[in-house]
């Protein structure tokens, strides 16, 4: 948090309501599910979810809905690793990398297939998977925040979003 600087009431509440959203995803297992239960929770009506076209039906997306100068950009921050995380010249001190036990549960009970495509540490039988943003990424495939995304409604922005989710 910047020094000084305290949310106001409704951006705390956004922040609630993203943090119910992924809960309730990583609970339902269907980003379909979760946003008809998180909507119903916090406003008494379930909205239907619609996936958006050209990506996996199972990729939670949401979209933050707040006045001009209501701390959009702030929020999105808040929400999300950048891609700045990952541009660090010495990889040991990437933190995307390191384990957290805060993200264990995204890795838990996971198909071989699914462990064996995750980054390792070590190798052959002393290898380890760790509990890491990295991980999590690559099992979930990226979220991508677009701040002022009416501004990039254009074909190569969604073809730059469409084939850069796929982590490598």
């Amino acid at each position: 948090m910047i020094a000084g600087f305290a949310p106001k009431t409704y951006q705390s509440q956004v922040l609630e309501s993203i943090t119910a959203y992924f809960e309730s995803c990583h609970e339902q297992r269907s980003p379909s599910l979760a946003f008809t239960a998180t909507t119903e929770q916090l406003w008494g009506r379930g909205l239907a979810y619609n996936p958006l076209s050209g990506f996996s039906s199972d990729m939670p997306y949401f979209c933050l809905r707040v006045p001009t100068g209501g701390g959009k950009t702030w929020l999105a921050a808040k929400s999300v690793a950048t891609r700045q995380a990952f541009q660090v010249e010495d990889e040991e001190c990437r933190k995307v990398y390191q384990s957290s036990g805060a993200l264990m549960h995204h890795l838990e009970k996971l198909a071989a297939a699914q462990r064996n495509a995750l980054l390792g540490d070590g190798e052959g039988v002393e290898q380890v998977k760790p509990y890491s943003l990295a991980n999590v990424l690559r099992l979930h495939r990226p979220f991508v925040s677009v701040d002022e995304a009416h501004n990039s409604r254009t074909e190569l922005a969604f073809d730059m979003l469409s084939s850069g989710c796929t982590p490598s």
